[in-house]
C-alpha cells in the first residue's frame, strides 16, 4: 500500500463514521469538498461505500434484535399457551410482566422487521 491509498483507507474510515452516527450524506460530502480537498466522483463513490457499510450494520443489528425479540415473544406466547391448554387463567404479577414482555418483544420485532428489510434507520447506527 502506498501512502495515498493509506490516507484514503482513513479517509474511508472517517466518512463511515460520520455516516455511521447520522450525519447526512450531502453534509458529509460537503466536508470531503472543504476540509480534504475531495470532489465529484471520487467523493461521491467513498460516500455511496459509507452508505452501504451503514446499511449493512443497520441489518446487523436489526437481526440480532429480532433473535433476542424472538426469544421474549416465544417465552410469553409459551407461557399464555399453558393457560389456552389448561384453560385456567391465573392472574398474578407473572402475568403481567409475561404481558408486558409479550408487547415489549411485539413492538421489537416489527421494528427489527422494519429495518432487516429497509437497512435504515433515523439517527446513529447503534441507537436502541
Amino acid at each position: 500500500m502506498t501512502l495515498r491509498d493509506d490516507k484514503l483507507e482513513m479517509l474511508q474510515n472517517q466518512v463511515i463514521s460520520k455516516i455511521r452516527w447520522g450525519e447526512e450524506a450531502e453534509d458529509v460530502r460537503l466536508w470531503l469538498e472543504s476540509k480534504k480537498g475531495i470532489g465529484g466522483a471520487e467523493a461521491d463513490r467513498i460516500v455511496e461505500r459509507a452508505l452501504r457499510a451503514r446499511s449493512a450494520a443497520i441489518r446487523f443489528r436489526a437481526l440480532w434484535t429480532l433473535c433476542f425479540a424472538g426469544i421474549g415473544l416465544l417465552a410469553s406466547g409459551g407461557y399464555f399457551l399453558t393457560f389456552f391448554v389448561s384453560r385456567v387463567v391465573v392472574v398474578g404479577r407473572i402475568t403481567v410482566v409475561m404481558l408486558a414482555l409479550g408487547v415489549t418483544s411485539l413492538y421489537y420485532v416489527g421494528r427489527s422487521l422494519i429495518r432487516l428489510l429497509s437497512g435504515s434507520t433515523v439517527g446513529p447506527v447503534d441507537q436502541v
